[in-house]
């Protein structure tokens, strides 16, 4: 990771039986030295691909030469310049046939691409998915997902930093995620404090939802706390994440007292101005 490699390296790994590869932010290992890591190394289960030069012409070039890893689990993508293309190939073209965790944050994406991914999500049985940052995304790529997901094994969602509205939290469909998905929101600006109080009062809240810090301002984050942390809708939380939000030491004595947050396993004031009285 971060290390100059180039073209030299592959001369190391053509021998090898990888099961583990990280070489993000690797940036002078071009595409070509990538196709060639894992014709090498088929059965590598962990590939860290993450602000490398990779592009759709990576995994076209995979599917032409078909090479496949077929025990690949977890791939990291993350900041690189994929687009939908590169996805209908990993999951159409099945050259990652049994995935459990993919990042594509920071992408080129659409919503058409969470389109392929949402209708495979049965196929692979596809666990974790990090869509965050990923600035073309719309309310529909978040519909896509709640419309497969019942068909899936989905299990963690992580989508911070998109322009998803309000809309997303009325969804009649997000009840489903309630038991079994974590899913996280954090910094989605367009989600406001009216969206989560419409979301409290209309559905099942979810077991975990992260929506730390997605309000800036003092007043928003004391909505927060007060109007919606603190309601019998919380019963079913055992996380709540407060990182970095405006919580102040008697904002945490009144936590500490809410019969709501019996069920409470963890708690994140990170970032905080908190002092030693919370503690």
């Amino acid at each position: 990771s971060h290390c100059y490699l180039n073209q030299n390296f592959l001369t190391l790994v053509q021998n090898t039986q990888l099961l583990r590869i990280s070489i993000n932010h690797c940036k002078l290992l071009n595409e070509e030295g990538i196709i060639v890591l894992l014709e090498h190394n088929r059965d590598v289960k962990t590939l860290n691909l993450a602000y490398c030069s990779v592009r759709d012409f990576t995994f076209l070039s995979l599917k032409n030469k078909k090479i496949e890893c077929t025990e690949l689990q977890n791939l990291d993508l993350e900041g690189t310049s994929i687009t939908d293309t590169a996805i209908e190939v990993i999951f159409l073209g099945k050259i990652f046939p049994n995935l459990r965790n993919l990042n594509v944050a920071s992408t080129n994406i659409t919503d058409k691409g969470i389109f392929t991914i949402a209708n495979n999500f049965l196929a692979t049985k596809l666990m974790e998915l990090n869509i965050s940052k990923c600035s073309k995304l719309t309310d529909e790529a978040f519909n896509w997902i709640l419309h497969c997901y019942p068909d899936s094994y989905l299990k963690k969602l992580i989508v911070r930093e998109v322009n998803f509205t309000n809309k997303i939290l009325m969804h009649p469909r997000i009840h489903h995620f309630r038991n079994s998905v974590k899913l996280s929101l954090k910094n989605c600006k367009k989600i406001t404090k009216d969206g989560i109080s419409e979301y409290k009062k209309t559905t099942i809240p979810l077991k975990y939802l992260n929506l730390a810090p997605n309000f800036s301002d003092q007043e928003t984050s004391r909505f927060i706390l007060k109007g919606y942390h603190f309601s019998e809708d919380l019963l079913s939380f055992n996380k709540l994440d407060f990182s970095a939000q405006a919580i102040r030491d008697e904002d945490v004595s009144n936590l500490c007292k809410s019969v709501y947050l019996k069920n409470i396993q963890t708690l994140d004031l990170s970032f905080t101005t908190i002092s030693d009285e919370s503690l």
